[in-house]
């Protein structure tokens, strides 16, 4: 019972607050020190304990003699599973605690050599991934979220002059955001 009605005496029901059905957040930068944004969108399906993302992301990958430049977009689905005694999972019911989910990405990657004066030829690269983690919402829905990732890439030199590759593929991220 809050406050206000125990002084009133009287069993006053207060409106719940709004479901946090969304979540805007940017990745923190990697320990590779290299430089970009990723910025991410994910909406909570409540009813299934779904959530839809997705990622935008621009990304230097080339330093020193080299220029390099990453374009990329990104779609996630994450099953959230609610346990009650999670930790700071507040508040209940919304986008936090532990996940697991797919992850599928798409990026074209362009690198100029800044020696001879002259690009090399694009990349295209694709992804796979399986993805855990945990979303804390540490204060009014400010959340951190440290996640892993497992899965496969493949990358397809789109000048056709060098074979493609796939190859097993592993990380890790961290971001932080607002659920609203």
């Amino acid at each position: 019972m809050s406050t206000l009605a125990m002084v009133l005496g009287a069993a006053v029901a207060l409106p719940e607050p709004p479901a946090l059905l969304n979540d805007l957040a940017v990745a923190l930068p990697g320990l590779d020190g290299a430089r970009g944004l990723a910025i991410a969108y994910e909406r909570f399906l409540p009813d299934r304990e779904l959530s839809l993302g997705v990622t935008v992301q621009a990304r230097e990958t080339a330093i020193g003699d080299y220029g390099g430049l990453r374009l990329g977009a990104g779609v996630e689905v994450r099953h959230y599973k609610h346990d009650h005694m999670a930790w700071l999972a507040q508040p209940d019911g919304a986008m936090v605690g532990w996940f697991a989910g797919a992850r599928a990405d798409v990026a074209i990657d362009a690198t100029h050599d800044r020696v001879a004066g002259r690009w090399l030829s694009p990349t295209l690269e694709t992804s796979l991934l399986g993805v855990a983690g945990y979303r804390f919402a540490i204060w009014r829905g400010l959340d951190i979220t440290p996640s892993v990732a497992v899965g496969v890439r493949h990358d397809h030199d789109l000048s056709g002059r060098v074979p493609a590759w796939t190859r097993p593929e592993v990380g890790g991220g961290l971001t932080l955001g607002w659920l609203f």
